[in-house]
């Protein structure tokens, strides 16, 4: 070793674990049992084998453990010992497609079941995630995890791999990057550099260095163990030379592990050799706590990367691959995702809180397990949607699953709450409608609901269908009496059971007169209920509205709307200011736009002859649908006829073109700021991508003053425009041009801007030549896991297999919004008004009874600052309080009060785990005033009174 001396390497043995990825998860789990059976097996053998990091995910031992049952105690066992490490993820998570209450979720549950295992690793092991979200740091220390390990999204020139991870609160968790990866020492003798395995070619013929292949049953396994171990030794030897140069400190990390592989049986004969031969260098079997102990031990001046990371590698041997095509990858995985979160985060636990707090059962065990489902589905090779067909048939199954609890769990905590209201203000035969707002402000929006009320309430006397036969409309009112002008439709009886209520007869069956409606409701409180009485009658209700210019124009106050024949949509502002009456008005065209796609499911490639097709002068026909006081709408169906496939042979689409029809109902409601869009189609053509295109005909300021903005887990992260890619030389994939998004993608000069929202649409790009533009990824469709010939990247991204079903072959729903707004995206409310879009509204039809809540309620309000968000509420995780976790995106600090319904006994800022961190104020019992520091996430933890002792009405407080 000469001069270098006092170096340390901390050999850390694992597997990454893809739970499911190109094979099915039974597949994999068959995989999984053998190797856990063989750890633990020879855990008891050797005492020598210290540790087995187990990819930092706690699932597999459940998954485990469903079938081996009866090695709990073993497993339990080493992993008290330290022997296996566990956790503290439930499951490694795509880092850009989830929300920030899934992170909060996913190590809650992998702390709980490493727990209950005895002991949780305590590192944030990050190793394949593409790309690393900005407020990875604050989640982490919000666990008491304060290091990290992670491999892509940072590429660094000359940096070494110690560093401090910085997110944008400032935030710092002690990082190494890894920059060969996680199996820089997986391949022994196979990963020795060129002279040493120059060496075994040259002593081939020396029984130190017989080859293994050419054994024969009689020959000597004692030469081979020789050669094995010590043609590894010499691989160890070589690496850890080479990592010396490489790192910045003299604590080093070795990576003993790859995909789904097994142990090194003859690891610890390995080290024994390299800890008798080389001289100043210690070797160790260690975990990554021991890594980063030793390394928090050198008190090194390390740089500092700041969060978010999303570059490509720069590195032609790293293959760090950022893999943005995987935003757009099988949409309708991120659709549901995104629809599970909304429901488990902003309806069924809010709700649920709310009936314990009523004196209600909190189901805690329900909510878990729509939280497990939910993410199973999140691994990067799951809800990216780059696995195999049969890995995203099983997706769709758990997302309906966790869809089936939220749903049960909503209905019937929103049923345990209705029952106890008071709706004496209905008459005899008219229903009660209540619609719920899950916003912590009052909401005003245009709501629809399915009325429904029994049949023999409306006719005591006739058969449902005669009763249905003699309705022509329905009458609402609000509690006050007032009439409430609504759009009803589909009016239709219908026969529902309940199979959990029998009477004497067995099943209960009711006929239902039922009705789809639609209006504007004004002033819906803050998590809270309004309630409406209906009524069926026998004479037309429904009146036309005053949104409508002519037949192909609507507007409201704010925005005018117009749809052309030729299939042009055009937005423009409305309500100038006398200082700007003389000049056009700004004005937004929305089309769609069609594109080939011969790449894969890891990245999107563009063809070189591409033909792209423009929802322009296409066949088109628009129909007014809805004409109502509460919204005005269109539908317009478009034939957009796009190439029938992408021929691979002579790299062009084909000529023969099939038919893409797509049906958009356009809708402006009475007073919204933003336009809503639902776009249906089947698609029947392969190999391309459908997108939106938002133009803004007016300008913008230049490209010094443009910014845009897009909404990310518990932050709304400011993006590059059309970054550079890597040179050449250094290429292995182009830079991402695609943004990930959440609720909102925002594009703004200061002066004025243009806000996109959407429902579990993560994927957009911003286009600064020759104007601005945005683009909104509907879908795209693939027919291969991974093409080593895909033009955006050099080399493959996993195996080549056939996968018919990326095609999205399938009918397909979205919706999406258009908010024009002046200033910025935080000075024009843009994320409240996303959030409700998303969230929307929830509704539920009672009969007339007593009760003793009012039948206007709210719950919980936030007052002040309207950019802080709300993640969820919940119960906290020992019962005794609610939990309210809120955050801010902002790059300043903000400052608002939560308002409770009932008195407050206490109120704490707490970890995200739930750790107390200190004491907060309650003011005039029943207010918690918050400073929330820029771009800080808050969680409030408030113990509140007994309903009993809640005896002042929540309009008595004072202010």
């Amino acid at each position: 070793m000469g001069k270098v001396k006092n170096h340390h390497f901390y050999v850390c043995s694992h597997t990454h674990w893809d739970r499911e990825w190109y094979g099915p998860f039974e597949d994999f789990r068959m995989r999984l049992v053998e190797l856990t059976d063989e750890l633990l097996d020879y855990l008891e053998d050797e005492p020598e084998y210290r540790c087995f990091n187990f990819d930092g995910q706690a699932v597999v031992v459940r998954d485990y453990l469903e079938i081996r049952p009866h090695r709990l105690d073993d497993l339990r066992k080493a992993v008290t010992a330290g022997r296996i490490r566990i956790g503290p993820w439930y499951i490694l998570p795509d880092e850009f497609l989830v929300s920030g209450e899934s992170f909060v979720r996913n190590l809650r549950l992998g702390h709980r079941i490493a727990s209950e295992m005895g002991r949780v690793a305590k590192v944030g092991y990050l190793p394949d995630c593409f790309g690393q979200a900005s407020q990875i740091p604050q989640i982490l220390l919000g666990f008491g995890i304060d290091s990290y390990l992670f491999w892509r999204g940072f590429s660094p020139e000359h940096d070494p791999p110690e560093l401090w991870v910085e997110g944008p609160d400032g935030s710092r968790v002690l990082a190494y990057h890894l920059h060969d990866g996680y199996s820089n020492l997986a391949f022994m003798p196979h990963q020795a550099p060129p002279e040493v395995q120059q060496m075994w070619l040259d002593r081939s013929n020396e029984s130190d260095w017989s080859d293994l292949s050419g054994l024969s049953d009689k020959s000597d396994q004692k030469s081979a163990v020789r050669w094995s171990v010590r043609a590894k030794f010499l691989t160890l030897k070589a690496l850890a030379e080479r990592q010396v140069l490489s790192d910045g400190s003299k604590v080093h990390l070795m990576m003993n592990g790859f995909d789904h592989m097994r142990i090194h049986k003859d690891l610890p004969e390995v080290l024994r050799r390299a800890q008798e031969e080389c001289e100043g260098w210690t070797f160790h079997h260690a975990a990554f706590e021991e890594f980063f102990e030793a390394l928090k031990a050198e008190r090194g001046d390390w740089p500092v990367a700041r969060t978010p990371m999303r570059d490509t590698a720069r590195d032609p041997a790293s293959g760090a691959y950022i893999l943005d095509g995987v935003l757009s990858s099988r949409m309708y995985l991120k659709q549901a995702n995104a629809r599970c979160q909304t429901l488990l985060e902003r309806w069924a636990a809010p709700l649920e809180t709310w009936k314990w707090l009523e004196g209600g059962r909190y189901e805690q065990a329900f909510l878990d397990r729509a939280w497990e489902l939910l993410l199973q589905n999140q691994p990067h090779d799951s809800l990216c949607g780059c696995s195999v067909d049969a890995v995203h048939r099983d997706n769709e199954n758990r997302f309906a699953r966790c869809w089936q609890i939220g749903e049960q769990l909503l209905r019937r905590s929103q049923t345990a709450i209705a029952n106890r209201m008071d709706c004496a203000f209905a008459k005899s035969g008219e229903g009660v409608l209540i619609v719920f707002n899950p916003s912590l402000r009052p909401s005003s929006q245009r709501v629809e609901a399915q009325l429904q009320i029994d049949a023999r309430e409306f006719a005591p006397m006739a058969t449902a269908g005669e009763a249905a036969r003699k309705i022509r409309g329905v009458q609402l009112f609000d509690h006050d009496g007032r009439e409430i002008a609504a759009r009803v439709c589909n009016i239709r009886t219908e026969t529902t059971n309940e199979p959990h209520a029998p009477d004497e007869r067995g099943l209960v069956n009711h006929r239902r007169l039922i009705a789809d409606a639609t209006f504007w409701a004004d002033d819906l409180p803050p998590l809270g209920y309004r309630a409406y009485r209906f009524r069926f009658v026998n004479q037309p209700t429904n009146r036309s509205g005053s949104l409508f210019y002519d037949d192909d124009t609507m507007a409201n106050e704010f925005l005018k709307v117009t749809v052309g024949g030729d299939g042009t949509i055009g937005i423009a502002e409305q309500g100038r200011t006398k200082e700007d009456a003389e000049r056009l008005p700004r004005w937004i065209d929305v089309h769609y736009e069609d594109a080939g796609d011969c790449g894969d499911s890891y990245n999107y490639a563009r063809p070189l002859n591409d033909r792209v097709v423009v929802g322009l002068g296409c066949p088109t026909h628009v129909e007014i649908v809805e004409d109502s006081p509460g919204a005005a709408a269109f539908k317009i169906t478009q034939r957009l006829d796009v190439p029938e496939s992408f021929d691979f042979a002579s790299q062009r689409r084909s000529e023969k073109t099939v038919p893409l029809e797509i049906i958009t109902q356009v809708t402006l409601g009475a007073k919204s700021r933003y336009v809503q869009f639902r776009t249906r189609l089947k698609n029947i053509a392969c190999d391309h991508r459908l997108r939106v295109r938002f133009n803004p005909w007016f300008e913008l300021g230049g490209e010094e003053k443009l910014s845009v903005f897009a909404e990310g887990p518990f932050d709304v992260v400011q993006w590059p425009i059309a970054p550079q890619h890597p040179d050449p030389q250094h290429w292995i994939e182009n830079q991402p041009a695609t943004i990930p998004q959440h609720s909102f993608v925002d594009v703004s000069d200061g002066k004025w801007g243009i806000a996109v929202f959407n429902k579990g649409l993560p994927e957009v790009e911003v286009v600064r030549e020759p104007e601005p533009r945005i683009y909104l990824t509907l879908f795209r469709s693939f027919g291969w896991l991974s093409r080593t010939d895909n033009p955006a990247r050099k080399g493959s991204a996993g195996p080549e297999l056939a996968t018919p079903e990326g095609q999205c072959l399938r009918e397909m729903e979205f919706e999406f919004a258009v908010y024009p707004h002046p200033g910025r995206w935080d000075e024009a409310g843009v994320q409240a008004i996303a959030h409700e879009f998303v969230a929307g509204t929830s509704s539920l039809c009672i009969a007339p009874h007593a009760g003793d809540l009012p039948p206007v309620k709210e719950f919980l309000r936030l007052e002040g600052d309207p950019n802080i968000a709300l993640s969820t509420i919940e119960r906290s995780q020992d019962g005794e309080g609610v939990i309210i976790r809120l955050w801010n995106g902002t790059e300043h600090n903000r400052e608002g009060r939560l308002i409770f319904d009932r008195p407050v006994k206490s109120a704490h800022r707490v970890r995200l785990d739930e750790t107390v961190e200190e004491a907060l104020t309650v003011v005039r019992q029943r207010e918690v005033p918050l400073k929330i520091g820029a771009k800080k996430i808050i969680t409030v933890k408030a113990v509140i009174a007994a309903r009993a002792e809640s005896h002042l009405p929540l309009s008595s407080r004072k202010h």
